[in-house]
This record gives C-alpha cells, structure tokens and sequence, in this order.
C-alpha cells in the first residue's frame, strides 16, 4: 500500500481541550491492564500517541 498519500479535509483540524488529560488517563489503564511492562514497550506505545489519534 503506497505511503505517500495525503488526505484534504475539507474542515479545520480541531483537538480536545482534555487531550492530556486523556493521554495520562490512557497511560495509566494500559499499565493497570498489563498492556505494557517495562519502559521499553511504554515508550514504544506511547510513541504511537493514541490519545491524540482520539482527540
């Protein structure tokens, strides 16, 4: 699958205002739920930056 594909939206790009907030909260279940265990994967995870994917 090609790489080098952009996407116009046609509206202004607009991010939640609890976005960190988010992004603390999601940390914290992934490492409650066991998603992640050493520092490695967390940074791994994290650098997918999925809070911001949902905000």
């Amino acid at each position: 699958m090609p790489q080098d594909i952009e996407f116009d939206l046609p509206f202004p790009l607009r991010v939640s205002a609890d976005m960190e907030s988010a992004r603390r909260r999601n940390l914290d279940w992934v490492r409650r739920q066991g998603l992640v265990g050493g520092e490695r994967s967390v940074d791994w995870y994290t650098s997918w930056d999925m809070p911001r994917l949902a905000a």
